[in-house]
């Protein structure tokens, strides 16, 4: 990822957009705050996690909730409805894109928890 603080080499790559660029130089300059929101919220804990991945994703609830509280302090019947949909995909989540989720549809509780399962 060292070419990736390259402005010519991500635009080779494809990389246009500059939020995107940005994401690419932080990685490169493993950024705490990014490498942290690149993580998953519901993935193996290391190596010797033996549960599958679909094991993973369904023991997330806690921390999806945990997570959804922040943003919807007084709506907890709507944490565990949004916290019970992502825990149906059939892939793990990273903090960035429950962040995104967030971020969308911030003041708008009722939209997100309709608009989930994009």
């Amino acid at each position: 990822l060292h070419c990736a603080k390259n402005d010519e080499w991500l635009k080779q790559a494809g990389i246009k957009d500059n939020r995107d660029k940005y994401v690419f130089k932080m990685i490169a300059q493993n950024d705490p705050e990014i490498l942290t929101s690149l993580s998953f919220i519901n993935y193996y804990k290391d190596e010797h996690d033996t549960r599958t991945i679909q094991e993973c994703i369904r023991d997330s609830r806690i921390p999806l909730q945990s997570y959804l509280r922040k943003q919807f302090r007084n709506n907890p019947q709507r944490i565990d409805k949004i916290s019970n949909d992502m825990i149906k995909s059939r892939f793990p989540l990273t903090i960035c894109q429950i962040d995104r989720f967030l971020l969308k549809y911030a003041g708008k509780p009722a939209m997100a928890q309709e608009n989930v399962s994009e």
